[in-house]
């Protein structure tokens, strides 16, 4: 789950779930995070893009949700609950983009890499 203190740099005292009720304010603090932050701070980018991803799913923006998980994904590997996260979200969304070999791929990384985490328990 997301650590309260990275919401705390990103201006929000509360998680993603939450934030997205506020939608747009919320994802425009996420890319200004992105755009101004220190790109060495690979913990808060992780969760920015999570957070980001997050918000798109819930208002069912699927290709841009997808986009903010992999950057996760594909920049910030080292971040494992993060990852972790990423990869959960992306086996939800492939197959509704039309590919279900990518979220295949997606829940095998997730069980073999992170087979202890909240979000393989998830699957």
């Amino acid at each position: 789950m997301h650590d309260v203190a990275i919401f705390d740099n990103i201006g929000l005292s509360f998680g993603p779930h939450l934030a997205c009720l506020f939608g747009r304010l919320f994802a425009t603090k996420c890319h200004e995070i992105i755009k101004s932050e220190n790109p060495d701070n690979t913990q808060l980018f992780a969760y920015a893009y999570n957070a980001l991803g997050t918000c798109h799913l819930q208002n069912k923006n699927l290709k841009e949700a997808r986009t903010a998980f992999l950057h996760t994904e594909l920049l910030f590997s080292k971040e494992s609950e993060a990852m972790a996260e990423a990869l959960y979200n992306l086996s939800l969304i492939w197959p509704d983009l039309g590919n279900n070999d990518r979220a295949i791929k997606a829940r095998e990384s997730l069980k073999n890499s992170f087979r202890n985490s909240y979000w393989a328990r998830k699957l």
